[in-house]
């Protein structure tokens, strides 16, 4: 049995993590994953943005995340070229694979 979810207990907690320590990426990109979950997807997307700033270097699922966050504002487009760049840089990423075939179907092919 899986343990309820807590979302404003999870956004606290990363707001916490940012206030300890404001130059670490990781922290701005866990709260930018929370804030997509509890349907908050233009703040999602400023605190991903912000991660990368933070870390050039950032791991790949920074692009998972800011491409669920720009579908949900209605930016296909941005979507599927993140989500591009992300299996350039992770090819194994099955879960990447499936939204780009799904964001492409429904919104016509794209370049």
């Amino acid at each position: 049995m899986r343990g309820k979810q807590q979302p404003e207990q999870a956004l606290a907690a990363a707001e916490r993590a940012i206030a300890l320590e404001p130059s670490n990426a990781d922290g701005y990109a866990v709260q930018g994953a929370i804030l997509r979950r509890v349907g908050r997807p233009e703040e999602a997307l400023r605190s991903v943005e912000k991660a990368m700033r933070l870390n050039p270097r950032y791991p790949a699922s920074y692009l998972g995340t800011l491409a669920l966050a720009y579908s949900m504002t209605g930016r296909y487009a941005e979507a599927i070229s993140v989500l591009k760049t992300q299996l350039l840089r992770d090819p194994q990423s099955v879960p990447s694979y499936a939204f780009l075939l799904m964001l492409t179907a429904s919104n016509g092919p794209r370049n």
